[in-house]
């Protein structure tokens, strides 16, 4: 038994045959992926690759492996007409192998949806690793639902995707491990940000001295953009001790009205432009999220480890953790009770800010993640109707 197996005595039995799917070779999951895939091999574990050729020509794995077999699929990222028939494919090798590891939203539907038409006794497991998606998007939900009805364990690149399909009761939902964060590109500080914290305060007119209050809610008629608005309007007299600007940075189609009726008549309040949503909750010093934001992501939002507020739906508040404070949809004495907390507690604002970061930005080593999918595999299996794999031979 190689070295890696042997470490790992929780590990699948070393003849589980293992098949990964995949449709890109441009991801933080797929990173991973080909390094673990490689380990897996070295490990002992019979593998087969699903994929295209050119996707799995990038793994840069020994081709003369015995235990190494490739196979053509032409997926690529997002629904074509072709996916029936690469999930055809997929369901003809299916009574072959014991588990399958998708890497992607997309790559996963596909293996989820390869299992139509096989006897439950020849099922394999499925294990979906999935990256940030919109969820907004009707393609990428009809995609995540897929996989949710499909897998068995769902390993989300942040906590809000895993959050997402524990909502949807799928059976495990773990973190994946990762050798780089998944992370929003449109937050990213030192590249997507062309305006420094104080050249953003200086155009929104922030005076110094003043508590710089973002949002990036979704400017549509609903009951928490109506708390948020209530909240930002008597924040001043609500704490009159202290001195605000408030900047919405969300787009809909109450923006305009926003602006005309509300910005227009309250000194404090801004109605910035919506592509300036990452920069000028860089330079606030403390963002109210909600669960429709335009402009800027959950995790986009997280990553940029500023404190935060979050006001909607319970399961929004699971997706940011428990150090996030969560008020109600209509909650404005709660909302402006949250306020005025962070602003006079600055150890509470630092702990909040470095714990949503860390909801998005954990990173694995290669070798620890090569023995955290093995146990996961090995959990995932011994769930799996037909467990163990020579019951399947």
């Amino acid at each position: 038994m190689s070295e890696l197996a042997s470490q790992t005595p929780l590990g699948p039995d070393p003849s589980t045959r293992i098949m990964h799917v995949l449709d890109t070779a441009d991801s933080v999951v797929v990173e991973m992926a080909r390094e673990t895939i490689a380990r897996h091999l070295q490990a002992g574990y019979p593998t087969a690759i699903a994929a295209r050729r050119s996707v799995f020509d990038t793994l840069g794995l020994d081709t003369a492996d015995p235990l190494l077999v490739h196979i053509e699929i032409g997926a690529v990222r997002g629904i074509r007409a072709s996916d029936a028939a690469h999930a055809f494919t997929l369901h003809k090798y299916y009574r072959h192998v014991d588990l399958v590891h998708a890497h992607g939203l997309h790559a996963g539907a596909l293996a989820g949806l390869a299992l139509t038409g096989l006897p439950q006794r020849m099922q394999p497991a499925i294990i979906t690793t999935v990256e940030r998606f919109d969820e907004s998007s009707t393609v990428e939900s009809l995609l995540a639902r897929t996989v949710a009805r499909t897998s068995t364990a769902v390993l989300g690149t942040t906590d809000p995707v895993c959050e997402y399909f524990a909502d949807l009761e799928v059976p495990v939902t773990e973190r994946a491990p990762l050798l780089r964060p998944d992370l929003d590109p449109r937050a990213d500080v030192a590249t997507a940000l062309t305006r420094d914290r104080k050249r953003v305060r200086r155009d929104l007119d922030v005076p110094a001295g003043h508590w710089l209050i973002a949002s990036p809610i979704e400017m549509r008629d609903g009951t928490d953009l109506t708390t948020v608005l209530d909240a930002a309007i008597r924040l001043p007299s609500h704490r009159p001790d202290r001195r605000w600007v408030v900047a919405f940075t969300g787009g809909g189609a109450a923006r305009d009205q926003v602006s005309r009726e509300i910005a227009n008549r309250f000194d404090h309040i801004r109605v910035a432009s919506e592509y300036s949503a990452a920069e000028v909750a860089a330079a606030a010093d403390l963002v109210i999220a909600a669960d429709r934001m335009t402009g800027l992501s959950t995790e986009g939002l997280m990553q940029m480890r500023r404190p935060v507020v979050h006001i909607g739906r319970e399961r929004g508040a699971r997706i940011w953790g428990e150090r996030v404070t969560h008020v109600a949809a209509d909650d404005t004495p709660g909302l402006l009770a949250a306020i005025a907390d962070y602003v006079d507690n600055p150890a509470a604002r630092a702990t909040a800010a470095v714990a949503a970061k860390d909801r998005v930005a954990a990173s694995t080593s290669v070798d620890t993640a090569g023995l955290i999918l093995l146990d996961i595999y090995d959990t995932v299996l011994g769930m799996h109707a037909g467990t163990r794999p020579n019951e399947r031979r």
